[in-house]
């Protein structure tokens, strides 16, 4: 049997002889062996294929660790969920923009009293867009102090 997955989809594969590890798609190459549902499936042939347009459902797991199960004709194969997508809210300060990132690592808090040294525009939450960035002289500022701005905070 055969299957077409995006390139950056993730599923468990090995070389013979090797434990099972989460692989990129575009990471497989012939002789090397997928989970199946009665035992390794050896992977025959591997070809990147040219971009193509197409609907693609993309599912997340309760839990990201867990396989499913692709039919490929006499087998099956198994592969990951999408891993799940986070999302940040960012405000630049200083140009006053706001938006939403997709992301997929870790993101910082964002920073509830800035220091004397000097910040970066951009403060991210991954919750909501972060608050006023006050200062221990004036913490109670409404939105982004005028100070802090200037670098002078």
């Amino acid at each position: 049997g055969a299957f077409t997955i995006t390139d950056d989809h993730v599923l468990p594969a090995c070389w013979p002889g090797r434990a099972l590890a989460p692989v990129h798609a575009r990471e497989l190459r012939a002789g090397m062996q997928l989970c199946g549902d009665h035992g390794p499936i050896v992977v025959a042939a591997a070809r990147q294929m040219a971009a193509v347009k197409t609907s693609v459902i993309q599912l997340e797991l309760e839990d990201p660790a867990s396989l499913m199960f692709v039919d490929v004709g006499k087998a099956a194969v198994g592969i990951f969920g999408a891993v799940p997508v986070r999302y940040t809210y960012q405000w630049d300060i200083l140009k006053g923009l706001l938006d939403v990132v997709e992301t997929q690592q870790e993101t910082k808090r964002a920073a509830s009293e800035p220091s004397g040294k000097p910040q970066a525009s951009t403060v991210t939450s991954d919750m909501c867009f972060p608050p006023s960035q006050g200062s221990q002289g004036h913490p109670c500022c409404i939105g982004v102090c005028d100070f802090h701005k200037k670098g002078k905070c």
